[in-house]
């Protein structure tokens, strides 16, 4: 059977602000969604995008020297590639470039003419990522700005805040990437990631992990999404994994935790789960053990 590695990040307070460029006049707005609470009440959450977070990991890949075939240019506000037709994707090169290999690619041709076919070259990306959930309801709070210098009609603006974390999750079957390697640094880059884009970059929050939740399992669900609440003091639980735990759902050994979360008295009731006071501590030994599953001899140091 083959071996899936999950994680599920929750990250620290922040002031979450305008995310895609979206905006109502001269309002930017947070993307959220509704989500039922009971019979007649809803309440909104915040979301984040995932190819935002996919972005922010390529840029990583970029950062630490790996070879990636799409790179983007900010000062053209534009994507150069190294391989556009993806030529280098054949039985001898598969993975030369980590970035083709971890999060895919497509790329499409027209028909030259009514009697050809077009053509499509594409991979499914080997890492899922599921959009960025707020774990505080969205309570309507705005700021106001201005812009800078001369003054005209348009200069005044308002950005929808939320004070809030955000938990996300991303899963991998590492057997499916060309380069088995690659799937450490994937992880790497998950739980350094820093540049999460938002609309223009105005304001900046930390999508790395404050507690992570890594399960590494032959069950092809996940069963850690969206698992993360808060309580009335602020601190983060996760009831639901006891539960998973308990039941015979989740089986203790798959989990490893980092983070404040381990420190939670429930979770540190069951035996044979892995805890970790830091989240760098349980990304290092959960790679270890998932390159030692995979086979993989691979060089890993921590940043």
């Amino acid at each position: 059977m083959s071996l899936h590695v999950y994680a599920t990040v929750v990250t620290p307070e922040g002031v979450a602000s305008n995310n895609k460029g979206e905006s109502e006049g001269n309002t930017g707005c947070l993307q959220k969604i509704t989500v039922k609470t009971g019979e007649s009440t809803c309440k909104e959450l915040v979301i984040n995008s995932s190819p935002a977070i996919k972005f922010a990991i390529r840029e990583d890949f970029t950062e630490k020297g790996l070879s990636v075939n799409r790179t983007y240019n900010k000062e053209t506000d534009d994507f150069e590639y190294k391989d556009d037709a993806r030529v280098s994707w054949n039985e001898k090169d598969k993975g030369k470039y980590v970035d083709d290999d971890v999060l895919g690619f497509m790329v499409t041709k027209e028909r030259e003419s009514k009697d050809k076919k077009g053509t499509c070259a594409k991979r499914k990306g080997a890492l899922d990522m599921c959009r960025a959930l707020s774990l505080s309801e969205f309570e309507g709070d705005r700021v106001f700005g201005a812009k800078a210098g001369s003054k005209s009609d348009t200069s005044l603006h308002n950005s929808e805040v939320c004070y809030t974390r955000f938990q996300y999750t991303s899963g991998m079957t590492p057997e499916s990437l060309a380069r088995k390697e690659n799937a450490t640094e994937s992880i790497d880059s998950i739980i350094c990631l820093n540049h999460v884009g938002g609309n223009h970059s105005k304001d900046y929050y930390d999508m790395s992990p404050e507690s992570i939740i890594f399960r590494m399992t032959h069950d092809p669900a996940p069963r850690i999404m969206n698992i993360y609440r808060t309580g009335e003091d602020g601190e983060v639980t996760a009831p639901n994994l006891v539960r998973l735990i308990k039941s015979g759902d989740v089986k203790a050994s798959e989990i490893y935790i980092g983070g404040p979360l381990a420190n939670d008295d429930d979770i540190k009731s069951i035996e044979g789960i892995h805890l970790f006071g830091g989240v760098k501590q349980a990304s290092k030994k959960f790679i270890e053990d998932m390159n030692t599953k995979l086979g993989v001899d691979y060089v890993y140091e921590m940043r």
